[in-house]
């Protein structure tokens, strides 16, 4: 299990299957920390374009893995 201080924004978490049926296993971007959890997103491939679809996920839900080498500069400032 996760812990606040675990996590910045700019981290690499992944949800927990068993949590999320829709985006369980997938690896989020953590834009926000907050007390009782995180925000970001799971990046969405498409032939149109790339898209995001932003979580709120609480820090039991996910596991930090590493952190991200280039964060999109309209997310990161």
């Amino acid at each position: 299990m996760s812990q606040n201080e675990d996590f910045k924004e700019g981290d690499i978490a992944q949800v927990n299957p068993d949590k999320d049926a829709v985006f369980g296993s997938c690896f989020m971007l953590i834009t926000e920390v907050r007390s009782w959890g995180v925000i970001g997103y799971v990046s969405i491939p498409s032939p149109h374009g790339a898209g995001q679809a932003f979580l709120r996920k609480k820090y039991e839900d996910i596991e930090r893995v590493g952190r991200a080498s280039w964060i999109p500069a309209q997310l990161g400032e």
